[in-house]
């Protein structure tokens, strides 16, 4: 009986043990499960012909937003992106830019954070607000070249190019259409390709480029095609189109055009049917089709004026303007030519507004922010000019609101003329690639500097130092290499010297450090702690192969600064013909 009575214990902890491994099995079971069906879903919505225009579709989405929950940190971002961009295609660009404006908060992997960003400036510049957009661009930009991805790379530089483009920045859009170009080289997915392929052929275009325009634009047809998107289809092929249109090529481009607008109408992509609306209305009317042509834009104009495509809609009342001059319906051209000025004067302030937003993020500084806000006042002005032409009798109040804001600009003027005195007063005393002092106010600080250690009696030591073999450097690796080591010594110069004394960079490849209070004994330790820390980087990064000599020369109280510069040029010019990456001290007065 004891026996009996002892196991009976043993007998419910077993049996407590197995419930809790059962509820633990049961427990990992929804959780795997969960697991498969998200991925089978990402997989089915990260296709490029997925849309939620379709019933499949949104119940695809909605069961992903349903498992969002028990999604993994990335797959929950992968989600939040596919929402967003399938919001956007149906029209609602808004609520597309809330769930990525919520989104890039958040932390994530970086090439997720960049496609979040490239994603949202996207949004953000198709409903105008293109202060938020090119901030957004802008970090895109800075952050691409430290993600090893080429895919959101080129997204990310394709989307700049067409931008900078349009703003009539060409330099920079050609730099990004390159950096664009060497990404897509890299790319393997057709769609991935397709999608940038797509933003170059626009920017090409924004910079009146035709010939990169029209390969890029006969790469991108291939690329979406292959990869079955059916928006970047419908996009492409509409440009290739109206590329081909504009070099004469009539019946291609007519059937690139009409291929365009039944890929858009079959797939709800009405942006996109829009604009290649508009773009065969143009061609048709070259060709003197003018029923046909007024029809297609007749049919586009009310959902133009909905979705406030102003810059369509100008296109769209100018042709239909001309149509009916044309056809002699004088009264209907002065009807569309009416609606052309409004759309046209809507358009402009949209290009005003586009420019302004991106010139406050290019520069950035409290005296560009300022003289923007001239451009404002300025706008605001003509605004007033040409209410005053419209209504006669409030040309008092007018009048005296344009004096008020004449004071304020004159005020405004002289505020900002005074900033930009002292700012470029700065500027003019620091070499721009090195951020330290240019050669001019080097030697100014240092005379100034020496002359305060004679009064003392305090020693002062010049230190001149030369990057070896700098023009080989220069032949090899080219100018940008150069300018990035010329910028990482620097760097490292105003790092070990920059509390101890004036550094400057006096020549090409040539700096000069002044140290007040230190004598050669000092300075030589100084400058091996620099060379020491260039040894290092050198160990750690085989790339960094940067040596420089250096002479060091000890201010003599029968010296002025052109001998104490002698002396430790001589010194440098010692330690270069000894076999360069030397320190050689100055031993005697200057010769």
């Amino acid at each position: 009986m004891r026996r009996i009575g002892s196991q009976a214990p043993i007998s419910r902890i077993h049996a407590c043990r197995m419930v809790v491994i059962l509820g633990l099995f049961l427990a990992t079971v929804p959780v795997i499960a969960h697991a498969d069906e998200i991925r089978q879903l990402l997989e089915r919505t990260a296709r490029p012909d997925f849309t939620t225009l379709t019933d499949d579709g949104r119940e695809l989405l909605d069961r992903l937003l349903e498992l969002h929950a028990h999604a993994s940190p990335r797959q929950q971002v992968q989600i939040r992106l596919i929402q967003a961009r399938n919001v956007a295609l149906a029209g609602n660009y808004e609520r597309g830019v809330e769930i990525l404006s919520s989104l890039v908060k958040q932390e994530m992997d970086t090439d997720q954070h960049l496609q979040t960003l490239v994603l949202l400036a996207n949004l953000l510049l198709q409903i105008d607000r293109y202060h938020e957009a090119f901030t957004r661009l802008e970090e895109a930009v800075r952050l691409a070249s430290d993600v090893n991805s080429p895919a959101q790379q080129a997204r990310a530089y394709s989307l700049a190019a067409y931008w900078y483009g349009e703003v009539g920045h060409n330099d920079q859009a050609r730099e990004m259409a390159r950096l664009a170009e060497e990404s897509v080289a890299e790319l393997t997915d057709p769609w991935v390709a397709c999608i940038a392929l797509e933003k170059l052929v626009l920017a090409w275009r924004a910079m009146d480029e035709q010939q990169p325009a029209r390969l890029a634009a006969e790469r991108a047809v291939t690329a979406c095609r292959k990869s079955g998107d059916p928006v970047f289809i419908s996009a492409v092929t509409r440009q290739l189109g109206q590329i081909r249109f504009g070099l004469g090529e009539i019946d291609p481009a007519e059937a690139l055009l009409n291929e365009a607008i039944a890929v858009a109408t079959e797939n709800g992509y009405v942006d996109g049917l829009l604009q290649a609306h508009l773009a065969l209305a143009r061609l048709l009317k070259d060709q003197q089709r003018l029923t046909e042509a007024a029809e297609l834009l007749d049919s586009s104009i009310e959902e133009m004026e909905s979705r406030q495509r102003w810059r369509h809609l100008t296109d769209a009342r100018r042709l239909l303007g001309v149509i009916a001059h044309q056809k002699g319906d004088l009264e209907g051209a002065h009807q569309h030519f009416s609606h052309y000025l409004d759309a046209h004067e809507r358009y402009l302030a949209t290009l005003r507004s586009r420019a302004t937003a991106f010139h406050e993020v290019q520069f950035g500084t409290r005296a560009r922010e300022q003289e923007l806000e001239l451009l404002r006042e300025q706008a605001r002005f003509e605004d007033l000019e040409e209410l005053a032409r419209k209504q006669q009798w409030r040309i008092q109040l007018i009048s005296f609101g344009l004096i008020s804001i004449l004071v304020l600009i004159l005020a405004l003027l002289i505020v900002h003329t005074i900033r930009d005195r002292r700012y470029f007063r700065t500027l003019s005393r620091r070499d721009s690639l090195s951020g330290l002092r240019n050669h001019t106010s080097f030697f100014e600080a240092a005379d100034e500097a020496v002359k305060r250690c004679q009064d003392k009696r305090k020693p002062a030591t010049m230190v001149l130092g030369d990057i070896d073999h700098f023009k080989q450097i220069n032949d090899t690796c080219g100018h940008l290499v150069g300018d990035e080591n010329i910028r990482r010594v620097a760097s490292r110069l105003q790092e070990t010297f920059g509390r101890h004394g004036i550094t400057g960079r006096i020549g090409g490849e040539e700096f000069a450090v002044l140290l007040p209070g230190k004598d050669e004994q000092s300075a030589l330790k100084l400058v091996e702690r620099m060379r020491q820390a260039l040894k290092k980087t050198r160990h750690s990064d085989p790339e960094q192969r940067i040596t420089i000599s250096f002479g060091i020369a000890q201010f003599r109280d029968e010296w002025s600064m052109d001998e104490l510069r002698q002396a430790a040029d001589e010194a440098l010019y010692e330690a270069k013909h000894a076999g360069r990456d030397q320190v050689v001290v100055a031993k005697g007065p200057a010769s």
